[in-house]
């Protein structure tokens, strides 16, 4: 059985299209992944990928991995939610 996949991508051409929002609760945070890290970057997509049947990548050698995340047109962004204990 073959099913279709669709895949989006978020691209940011130019920053003044960006509109301003509130800015969110400090509850959250927005970092970038620096230095980056291959390995996360496989997690999140093996991971948050099974919901969405993401498997083209799930081949992929280590060393393909090095060379995405490598590429200075990608960004890895953590979102985080802070945890009250």
């Amino acid at each position: 059985m073959t099913q279709e996949v669709k895949r989006s991508y978020l691209e940011i051409n130019s920053l003044k299209d960006l509109k301003e929002v509130q800015k969110p609760s400090s509850d959250y945070s927005l970092k970038l992944l620096d230095p980056v890290n291959f390995q996360l970057n496989k997690f999140f997509y093996k991971n948050i990928g099974k919901k969405h049947k993401w498997i083209d990548r799930l081949l992929w050698e280590e060393s393909k991995w090095i060379e995405y995340v490598s590429n200075k047109s990608v960004k890895t962004y953590i979102f985080k939610k802070k945890m009250i204990l």
